[in-house]
């Protein structure tokens, strides 16, 4: 298996957009295996191509000059292949966790954050982008800020619109990976058409397009025509140091929200409204979610500043 030809795709997009519901769909396919959130972008391979770049820049600030460090041994060349090596032998052990597997979906909506990284290393990687109503997101990141995702979920409008814009923004630059590119509407999955989008998100994929099959794997993860339970079940494929060690591999009870689209009509007051317009009423507009920005109830202000995280590359 070439490192340029490693069989992946990545589903990325902002939290609380849906994810790990298409994660599940996806991964439920016999041809396909997905892990739990791996972070290997996001928390190892981002920070390493910062580390070499700075170390092949040297200048001002840096402690030796350039091309000291591990540029004096490696070549660009032979390091990029390093990272692309412990790539393939990642998915290598996934794949025969799954026997039949014959594709990788990776999800985490912190890939978002680092695309240039996973197209460095993974040439050809396809990305599937789960959008989603922000004032819908930002209720499902209020909420989860109360218990499990007190960590990282703002319990603020203004924060949690802030995070949703900053995800997606980041997330659309994907629409240049040279693999290709695919948008899924959350709002889609639920209609109808679900099972119409899950198909064709399989094609995407290049598997099996059997528009049975794939209405099959809709209706088995449907919330909540089937429990929390149910649907959390399955899907993922554990091996490594997790099935070793016993690893816990139950999602919080909270985990799974409202399935509907809308939810913010009635959670969010005039001044939530208002206070998620100023910071991503722009970028709804411009996803098509709005046709402009009176649905806040008041005109146009000034993009409200917030803090956002730090970006990987």
């Amino acid at each position: 298996m070439a490192p340029a030809d490693t069989p992946a795709v990545y589903v990325i997009g902002a939290p609380r957009s849906g994810t790990t519901w298409v994660q599940l769909m996806l991964g439920s396919h016999p041809d396909i295996a997905t892990p739990v959130e791996l972070s290997f972008f996001s928390e190892f391979a981002a920070p390493w191509y910062g580390i070499w770049d700075r170390a092949c820049a040297g200048g001002a600030g840096e402690i030796k000059p350039a091309h000291w460090g591990l540029p004096a041994a490696l070549t660009e060349e032979e390091f990029e292949q390093a990272l692309k090596d412990v790539v393939e032998r990642v998915y290598r052990s996934l794949l025969a966790a799954k026997p039949g597997a014959r594709l990788v979906v990776e999800k985490d909506p912190q890939y978002c954050m680092c695309v240039g990284a996973i197209v460095r290393t993974v040439p050809q990687a396809r990305f599937i982008h789960v959008l989603r109503d922000g004032r819908d997101v930002v209720c499902s990141t209020v909420r989860v800020s109360r218990s499990w995702g007190s960590v990282w979920a703002p319990g603020r409008v203004a924060g949690a619109a802030g995070l949703w814009r900053q995800f997606t923004q980041a997330a659309l630059r994907a629409r240049s990976a040279p693999g290709g590119y695919m948008e899924i509407r959350y709002e889609d999955l639920l209609g109808s058409s679900g099972p119409d989008v899950l198909r064709a998100a399989l094609t995407f994929c290049r598997i099996d397009d059997d528009p049975s099959v794939a209405g099959e794997l809709f209706e088995r993860y449907s919330y909540p025509a089937r429990s929390k339970s149910e649907v959390l079940s399955g899907g993922l494929v554990w091996t490594g140091e997790a099935v070793r060690a016993g690893a816990d591999t139950s999602f919080p009870d909270d985990f799974i929200g409202q399935a509907a689209a809308g939810i913010w009509k009635s959670e969010l007051g005039p001044d939530d409204r208002q206070e998620f317009d100023s910071v991503a009423g722009e970028l709804l507009v411009e996803l098509g979610y709005e046709d402009d920005r009176s649905w806040a109830g008041a005109g146009e202000r000034p993009r409200r500043r917030w803090s956002p995280l730090p970006t990987r590359r």
